[in-house]
């Protein structure tokens, strides 16, 4: 990946303690995570290295250990591994609608009509059909006011900020439709995406919040209605995560 969002606010919130050193290290490593598209090497000498900060190992050590995850000797973080997912799937779309395209471009120029072009073509003309029947009357309404009523184009919703799989998504959209919640409008995915990341926070995973709607048969979702799971030392998930601080999420 080249390019990839980036939350100043988020980021700033969540790294106002780093010294200039550790702030430099956090940056550099995650513009590696985006460009590999995979995950850190668990050798911290090497990831140094790596970012060209061989020299400052103690900060490396520090933000690797405060953002990230270790996991099967290398250093993860899930916000990060999401946003990969979801780039390497729409790429992938991507590509099968290009050649699809230029499949049919190619396919047009030979002369091998597809047989839905064939139809189209060996359907009666609007001359046609008016020599074969009756004229239009006056009280009907004029064929160009019916197409301008057809042409209206559909507004685009952008559902990236949810941070969902697609398969979660999907299963967000089946249970909305069937609470009878109405449609998913780019206001309405907004609202949701910070109910959802509050939801998260106090320890609920989207299985768990998608499982609690339908249950319930909620039209919408609000995170004021789950209430805060409890860790084995009697606090709550998101006061233990204050405490240990072991990952940001900017």
């Amino acid at each position: 990946m080249h390019y990839y969002s980036f939350n100043i606010g988020d980021y700033a919130s969540h790294t106002s303690r780093l010294s200039p050193m550790e702030d430099l290290a956090y940056r550099r490593l995650l513009d590696l995570y985006y460009l590999s598209e995979q995950p850190l090497t668990g050798c911290i000498d090497d990831v140094a290295r790596e970012i060209g900060l061989a020299e400052y190992k103690q900060s490396v050590e520090y933000v690797l250990t405060k953002f990230f995850t270790l996991d099967e000797n290398v250093f993860r973080q899930k916000r990060i591994d999401l946003e990969i997912k979801k780039y390497k799937s729409n790429s992938k779309n991507k590509s099968k609608a290009g050649k699809a395209s230029a499949k049919a471009r190619q396919a047009k120029a030979s002369g091998d009509a597809t047989g839905v072009e064939q139809v189209l073509n060996t359907s009666p003309t609007d001359e046609q059909l008016n020599n074969n029947h009756k004229p239009l009357t006056i009280n009907q309404e004029p064929l160009t006011n019916l197409k301008d009523k057809d042409s209206t184009p559909a507004i685009a919703v952008d559902y990236s900020a949810l941070q969902m799989t697609d398969d979660e998504l999907k299963e967000l959209k089946r249970i909305r439709k069937k609470c009878k919640g109405g449609a998913l409008t780019q206001r309405v995915i907004n609202g949701l995406a910070k109910e959802f990341n509050t939801a998260v926070g106090i320890g609920y995973s989207y299985d768990e919040i998608l499982t609690e709607w339908e249950t319930r048969g909620w039209k919408s979702f609000k995170s004021e209605w789950m209430k805060p799971k409890q860790s084995n030392n009697g606090l709550s998930a998101l006061t233990q995560k204050n405490i240990q601080n072991t990952q940001g999420d900017w």
